[in-house]
This record gives structure tokens, sequence and C-alpha cells, in this order.
């Protein structure tokens, strides 16, 4: 997800998920946060 142009419905359909409530929760489950703050930490990690 973090060195993609992709939208995330777009990688939602790829990974298979129903929706994006779906995939959502299951991000947030393994990782703790959701998918925007995901990509929101990792960008200020890089700099």
């Amino acid at each position: 997800m973090l060195n993609t142009l992709l939208r995330s419905t777009a990688i939602i359909k790829k990974l298979g998920f129903e929706n994006r409530t779906v995939f959502y929760t299951h991000f947030k489950k393994k990782f703790g946060v959701t998918p925007n703050q995901y990509r929101l930490l990792s960008k200020s990690k890089n700099k």
C-alpha cells in the first residue's frame, strides 16, 4: 500500500475483500491502525 498509485478500493478488490469495511476491520486488527493512519505514519518515519 505504501508504494503504489492504486486507490485503496482497487487494492481491496485485488486482495479479495468484499468491501472497504471488511478490509479496514482486518487491517486495523492486524496493524492496530487504519490503512490511512498506516500510510501517514510511514510517510512521517521516512522523512
